[in-house]
């Protein structure tokens, strides 16, 4: 696990990810070059949504149960967890628009 801070929570903390509201998990590992993309992607999208969306980083190798119990394959693999129901996932490198169109249409309902 990574950060503590503000809008961003930990994997001790949120271990179930069962949290009512919106939980953002970015699933990666400290080996992995492109999870540093993501990292820096979901820390701007934790900070734009600020009070409406939790962040939480997991580090597959630390937490191997928690990613087998989400069906994280690929590092890394963005959840949008909705009272703690996943309701969109991004495997790989995404785009800013299209995580902020899924938070937007979750946000709306």
């Amino acid at each position: 696990m990574f950060c503590e801070m503000g809008n961003i929570t930990t994997v001790e903390e949120q271990m179930n990810l069962e949290q009512k509201g919106l939980l953002l998990v970015d699933f990666c590992a400290p080996w992995c070059d492109v999870c540093q993309v993501t990292w820096t992607l979901s820390e701007g999208l934790a900070e734009y949504y600020e009070g409406h969306l939790q962040l939480c980083h997991v580090d597959v190798d630390e937490y191997p149960e928690l990613a087998a119990r989400f069906r994280v394959r690929t590092v890394p693999t963005l959840a949008l967890l909705r009272d703690g129901e996943i309701v969109e996932r991004f495997v790989g490198v995404t785009t800013r628009e299209k995580v902020c169109a899924a938070v937007d249409r979750v946000l709306e309902v």
